[in-house]
């Protein structure tokens, strides 16, 4: 047997730091906001739609094109927690999601779909990490005893942003009010039919047909809350740009298990390895 069989992965003994459960928590909050902002659109569906005047399939469109960018960016972003560590990848996933933020706030200075549709795709990009960051975390940070525990807060961190879109976004943007357009036809009486002329009459009409049906009350309110929520959510993502950058660090000095430095498998072996034992269940020999 060769000597460096029997070497240990680790000269030093395993060591943790208190400051792992400050990246927990990072990693936490970060995701729990990542997945309560892609959650945006649903729960004011109504109010998004009378407010910008959209239909249903804009929306569909704009989640559509969120969930493409996530599975198409879920093999690169994750070689990236892989080879990079998870505090490259928390601040370039927080920046994807900035950039996307950014461009979603330009949704109310054009008539056009574009920005919400743009920046949804940022938002896809970014939104990976949020699911595979607290695993990764966890085995650089934690020890064997508390890395399920670590892994599964991160992880629920992502249901519950989900949820707390569901609270925050209905009190933030108002409901659509409806009512009656107030027209003034109704001044025009018997007493005073020869003071108008026919032209008078047609407008009227016109007025009486589109007093019958029923407006939006508080377009521009729910335009302005809507895009109050948006830019507050910029506001919290590049704060967590700021804090990745300047306080969380990659990894800890000494790792906390033999396990966290243990050599893996690239992808690409992985995948081949996996194919073959396929294929060998299957009867062919590889």
């Amino acid at each position: 047997m060769a000597a460096d069989e029997v070497k240990p992965l680790l000269q030093a003994k395993p060591r943790t730091y208190a400051r792992r459960w400050w990246v927990l928590c990072y990693v936490s909050l970060a995701s729990m906001f990542v997945t309560c902002s892609w959650n945006a659109w649903g729960p004011i569906t109504a109010s998004v739609e009378y407010g910008f005047g959209w239909n249903d399939s804009v929306i569909a469109d704009i989640l559509n094109v969120g969930r493409l960018a996530m599975f198409a960016s879920i093999v690169p972003l994750s070689y990236l927690v892989d080879k990079k560590g998870i505090r490259i990848a928390m601040i370039t996933s927080n920046t994807l999601l900035l950039v996307g933020y950014i461009l979603r706030c330009l949704t109310n200075l054009t008539t056009s779909t574009w920005p919400p549709l743009l920046g949804q795709l940022f938002i896809g990009f970014g939104n990976v990490v949020a699911y595979n960051g607290p695993a990764a975390m966890s085995v650089a940070w934690f020890p064997q005893n508390e890395r399920a525990t670590a892994t599964s807060i991160g992880v629920m961190s992502t249901y519950i942003g989900l949820g707390i879109a569901y609270v925050i976004n209905p009190l933030t943007v108002s409901t659509p009010m409806f009512g009656k357009e107030s027209t003034s036809y109704e001044y025009f009486n018997e007493s005073n039919l020869a003071n108008y002329t026919d032209h008078d009459f047609n407008l009227a009409a016109n007025m009486t047909n589109g007093s019958a049906g029923n407006i939006v009350l508080n377009k521009d309110i729910m335009q302005e809350e809507i895009m109050t929520l948006f830019y507050i959510e910029t506001g919290i993502t590049a704060a967590f740009v700021i804090v990745g950058v300047a306080l969380v660090p990659n990894s800890p000095p000494t790792p906390p298990s033999h396990s966290a430095v243990a050599i893996r498998m690239g992808y690409t072996r992985v995948f081949l390895h996996l194919v073959r034992q396929k294929l060998d269940g299957l009867g062919f020999l590889v």
